[in-house]
């Protein structure tokens, strides 16, 4: 089956001369490169996020969540007006959708890390959280 957008973008870019043949077999591999990508998993993975008092984002580091939750607080001591961001849930590099809610810190450097983990704890891409 001949695709004519494919034909045709391969025309331009190769130039209006170029033989029926070289433009079949362009397409041809243009068709197993869609197969390819197609069989590719996008994975899905949470992306954390502390706002500071001056409104700059913090990423927090950890290798697991509780480990996050420690940065978290770590984080808040120093930023006594700042937040924790509800956790944005990424597709590749692709924003889905966001969990939880979001917990300011109290004026004092303490923030409700509980409330924001009981927040985003049941999503399935939370808890498969592994710090990669």
């Amino acid at each position: 089956m001949i695709n004519f957008k494919k034909e045709k973008l391969i025309k331009k870019h190769l130039g209006g001369n170029t033989p029926d043949w070289i433009i079949q077999k362009c397409i041809k591999m243009l068709n197993e490169f869609e197969d390819v990508a197609l069989t590719i998993p996008v994975v899905m993975r949470p992306s954390f996020w502390f706002m500071r008092d001056n409104q700059t984002f913090y990423k927090p580091k950890g290798k697991n969540l509780n480990e996050v939750k420690k940065d978290l607080v770590n984080v808040a001591k120093d930023n006594p007006y700042g937040m924790v961001c509800p956790v944005i849930i990424l597709e590749g590099e692709k924003e889905v959708r966001r969990v939880g809610e979001s917990c300011h810190v109290d004026g004092d450097g303490n923030v409700d890390i509980d409330k924001w983990y009981n927040s985003i704890k049941d999503d399935e891409v939370v808890r498969g959280y592994d710090g990669a």
